[in-house]
């Protein structure tokens, strides 16, 4: 199913800002310009692409991750089930019973397949809670802060008892003093990140599998 799709198709990134550059200034400033040798190739590799009869589908103001989950989300209304190869962990906050994310790597060796229960055993959390667990520590690929002083651990213990953000602010008073005070200093950033690291799955669209079907 992985290795012989029945419907294939690709996003890439548009080069305008998206809706997340123009909240935050600072978004994906850190990031090193990548080789000028990669871009040089992209012309090419959508050429191939197109002589595969392989559609692409991007939208200004928005990232191919986020269109990424819009195809996904259309295709599974479709009754396929999905398998996004991404390089991006942020898709894992989609994962479910039809939606796996696949995660090549480098050489020969075999991919790594994520669903519900693989997200659970290498990050300690759910899918739906990966949008929180990245609201409190942040993510420095992206520029987002995050809580200051909460980390990995930490964030998973709180997830683990109240589940979502808004369940461990609900529960504050309960939280121990040294956490309760970072997550009440950081409780603006913490729902800012949120805001930014929440994939869009309702971008403008027109999706038809017929279009991606292999041939």
């Amino acid at each position: 199913e992985l290795e012989q799709p029945d419907y294939l198709a690709m996003t890439f990134d548009e080069k305008a800002p998206t809706f997340r550059h123009e909240a935050h200034e600072g978004y994906k400033a850190t990031r090193a310009k990548a080789p000028d040798e990669l871009y040089a190739q992209i012309p090419r590799i959508k050429e191939m692409i197109d002589s595969f009869n392989i559609p692409v589908y991007s939208k200004e103001g928005f990232e191919a991750d986020d269109m990424m989950g819009t195809l996904a989300l259309k295709a599974i209304k479709e009754g396929l089930s999905v398998y996004l190869v991404t390089g991006d962990r942020d898709l894992l906050q989609l994962v479910d019973h039809t939606f796996h994310v696949v995660f090549p790597h480098k050489g020969y060796r075999e991919p790594t397949i994520y669903d519900s229960k693989a997200v659970f055993e290498k990050y300690g959390i759910h899918p739906d809670q990966v949008v929180d667990y990245k609201s409190l520590v942040g993510d420095p690929s992206d520029n987002i802060a995050g809580v200051q002083g909460i980390g990995p651990k930490g964030a998973s213990e709180l997830l683990a008892q109240y589940k979502t953000l808004d369940g461990i602010y609900s529960h504050i008073g309960d939280v121990s003093e040294g956490m309760r005070e970072k997550l009440t200093e950081g409780k603006e950033a913490a729902y800012f990140a949120q805001s930014l690291s929440k994939i869009v799955t309702d971008v403008p669209c027109d999706f038809k599998k017929e279009d991606a079907a292999r041939k």
